[in-house]
């Protein structure tokens, strides 16, 4: 009767260890699932983030040359236009 006790006590621990150490390796595979998923969100978000900077970044600039140059424009043609009318100080000879 003892070695049959101390076979059963045996069997008992052995299986308390084995069900132990599935949930331990279950709770590890699940935290390392729960960080993997974590830090894939946060490198979309930077990506995401980063993406919308650039795309903002060069729209305004591409706004900026385009205002900047209509605006090269707009002061040429009014040169122009000053240059074309000439003021009467224009026809006399000046020491200037």
């Amino acid at each position: 009767m003892l070695i049959l006790t101390i076979v059963v006590v045996v069997v008992v621990v052995i299986v308390v260890v084995i069900v132990v150490e599935v949930v331990v390796v279950l709770v590890v595979l699940v935290v390392v699932a729960l960080v993997v998923v974590v830090v894939v969100v946060v490198v979309v978000v930077v990506v995401v983030i980063v993406v919308v900077v650039v795309v903002v970044i060069v729209v305004v600039d591409v706004e900026v040359v385009k205002r900047d140059h209509k605006s090269k424009i707009k002061r040429s043609t009014d040169l122009d236009l000053h240059c074309d009318a000439k003021s009467p100080l224009d026809s006399r000879n000046s020491l200037f």
